[in-house]
């Protein structure tokens, strides 16, 4: 029962502040939705089914977001409240406007009214604990302001005046069914407190409005608000990128009719793109776990969506009229500087802890690299020691600039096979730029060489004519570079039939493997963690270990971007017994600093990303860390001497070797 029943004009009146609410809504969703037409094309309706699952396990599992168990279960109950409370809000405006209605088996149903009865509650605990999430536990950097208060307030009053609501119908009925708990003791407590008739009726009335005018003030603002993440989360779920994570998003820099490459303005983002602004639940668990935000760097990936967002956002429909016509970029005008810094741009290691820790997949990392590009093929405006970096890759095949006659110099007094001097083999030995000229590099591709003699293994390497794979340079923006340097690549493949690879370089394992791929140069590439162990699993090397405390360091593109985190384990464990684990592991890890090109640039802002981790692995009590990457061994090793710690640092295939018998 509602109380305009009876009253001609407040039927009247409810019913027009529906309509009019409904129809604010749907406006705003329909420019929101225009807006997002502007982006450019891409394609992420392929894979429905697994899609679909992805959105199941994601957003009503909850399973991101409960990776922080106590907030997190917080808004579990919040967005259940939701779902549960959107349907019985639904049916509470048919009810007020058609006495009587009924939907069979639900609304009188007693398993209904538990439900409903249940989460109101759970969405009251929920909606405190946010509370006291932004007053009294507030997390660093923007957190919504009023906009986050004033929804919180709504649902309360959704919760509340719900409960008010129920104890007014149950107390004028004299029940107090068992499965209808809550409402019960409001209207138990409402006896106890002597309210009856008409200052009762009037209490119900008011509640009745609030709730009302609360659910249309809640319908109206959500889109036009930070919470619009209520309807876009699980579109964003839905698109989320079924790809390898390490698979950059590809540049045409062969495109004739291009007057420019990466992104400027905002509509150039893909909708994909876009619509991780409307889906970001400003919650700061990227920044929480970003190794430039916590090491006093410019760059929180929080404020950088929040900010390309706004600007976004401050075009609405302007945006939709200006991707009609693509004006030519203007000079020194674009979203990289006026927008987000350069100093923001360049801090990024591209580790990946921003996407894997967002709870509702919004991708910062292609951003990043976007507006790279932008800086590096457009303005050049690039840090003065890349130019020596690239100069090299582009000059030598090598970002230290060094002759390509001394690639192999690192093997003198080893018999190690060469394809150009007529070796045949399975496998080929990617021996990789730091393991071809920087000395810790040089001993963990010696180690290599000596473990696959000793198995047995038919390999060779390409000497002189490896070249550099360019990984760092995309991600530093310099697509064309990159491209070059694959089709260089691809062709000396071809040229010796080349169809397997083993790599001590997660980077150069991750784009051998996802995006040569993704560009038409297939090969099967084998991180030599994973290869060693196949090796001792299949007897082929034998083990002896010696027992003593090695922590091993996880390496981002093995980990968060291809999911290896147990074979080098394996290896540590083969070598030297169980291994010692940082507090920061696995999906956790912190990154050394160096990727994303950050190998070839000075570090000049807040602490040393390589220090900070440094000081990590002291604090494990180790006597040796284990790396399975070349830039983690040359971060850590560098680290750990700046502390003046007596902690060599080793690759697994170091550790390996060392006992073998």
């Amino acid at each position: 029962m509602a109380p305009t029943h009876g009253s001609a004009a407040l039927e009247a009146l409810a019913g027009l502040l529906v309509a009019v609410a409904f129809i604010l809504f749907a406006y705003a969703c329909v420019k929101r939705i225009l807006m997002l037409t502007a982006g450019r094309p891409e394609n992420r309706f392929d894979r429905p089914g697994a899609r679909f699952v992805e959105l199941i396990k994601l957003v009503f599992g909850q399973t991101l977001v409960l990776r922080k168990p106590t907030i997190g279960l917080a808004h579990f109950f919040i967005f259940w409240g939701f779902v549960v409370l959107v349907v019985a809000n639904l049916v509470f405006m048919v009810e007020s406007f058609w006495e009587g209605f009924d939907v069979p088996y639900v609304t009188g149903a007693a398993w209904y009214h538990l439900i409903f009865d249940v989460f109101v509650v759970l969405v009251i605990v929920g909606v405190a604990a946010a509370f006291l999430r932004r007053v009294i536990f507030r997390p660093p950097g923007p957190t919504g302001g009023f906009g986050a208060y004033f929804i919180l307030f709504l649902i309360f009053a959704l919760m509340a005046t719900d409960l008010i609501n129920e104890g007014y119908l149950l107390a004028s009925s004299g029940h107090r069914p068992w499965y209808m708990p809550a409402g019960s003791a409001t209207a138990s407590l409402f006896a106890a407190a002597g309210w009856a008739g008409p200052a009762w009726f009037g209490l119900f009335a008011a509640s009745w409005w609030v709730h009302l005018l609360s659910l249309l003030v809640f319908l109206v603002y959500i889109p036009t608000s930070k919470h619009l993440h209520l309807i876009a989360g699980p579109f964003n779920e839905f698109f989320r990128n079924l790809k390898p994570r390490g698979i950059v998003k590809d540049c045409d820099v062969e495109d004739d009719e291009a007057d420019h490459f990466g992104v400027v303005r905002a509509d150039e983002f893909s909708w994909r793109q876009l619509l991780d602004f409307y889906s970001c639940v400003e919650c700061g668990r990227c920044q929480d776990n970003c190794p430039a935000f916590n090491t006093d760097k410019p760059l929180s990936p929080k404020k950088f969506v929040i900010d390309l967002k706004h600007d976004f956002m401050r075009y609405g429909l302007k945006i939709v009229k200006l991707a009609k016509t693509r004006p030519e970029k203007e000079e020194g005008v674009g979203l990289a500087g006026p927008v987000v810094s350069d100093d923001e741009l360049w801090a990024c290691t591209t580790c990946g802890a921003c996407v894997e820790h967002c709870p509702i997949s919004v991708e910062h990392v292609d951003k990043v690299i976007d507006l790279r590009r932008d800086l590096v093929l457009n303005e050049g405006r690039i840090p003065h020691e890349l130019n020596a970096a690239m100069n090299g890759v582009e000059r030598n095949n090598n970002p230290y600039g060094l002759p390509s006659g001394e690639r192999v110099r690192w093997a003198n007094g080893l018999d190690v096979p060469v394809f150009a001097k007529g070796a045949r083999a399975e496998y080929c030995l990617w021996v990789s730029c730091l393991g071809s000229y920087d000395d810790r590099g040089q001993r963990v591709a010696k180690a290599m060489v000596k473990l696959l003699d000793a198995a047995g293994v038919s390999y060779a390497v390409l000497g002189e004519e490896e070249g550099c794979c360019a990984e760092a340079f995309r991600r530093l923006g310099h697509e064309y570079l990159y491209k070059m340097k694959l089709e260089e690549n691809a062709a000396t493949f071809a040229q010796y039939g080349i169809k397997k690879l083993i790599t001590t370089c997660p980077h150069c394992y991750n784009t051998f493997k996802h995006e040569y791929a993704a560009l038409g140069c297939q090969l099967d590439v084998y991180h030599h963690a994973e290869f060693l162990l196949s090796l001792i699993e299949a007897g082929k090397l034998k083990v002896q270990a010696e027992a003593r405390a090695v922590a091993y360091h996880d390496s981002c593109y093995l980990g968060r971007y291809n999911n290896i985190y147990d074979a080098p384990r394996a290896l540590v464990r083969a070598a030297a017994g169980e291994p010692l684990e940082f507090d920061k592991k696995h999906a956790y890890g912190f990154c050394c600093g160096a990727g994303g090109g950050r190998m070839w640039l000075e570090e000049t802002i807040g602490k040393r990303i390589n220090v900070e981790r440094a000081e990590q692995a002291r604090a494990t009590g180790a006597s040796t860390v284990a790396v399975a990457c070349a830039y983690c061994l040359t971060m850590l090793d560098d680290g750990l001497k700046d502390l003046n710690a007596d902690v060599p640092v080793k690759d697994v295939a170091e550790l390996i070797a060392e006992g073998v018998t």
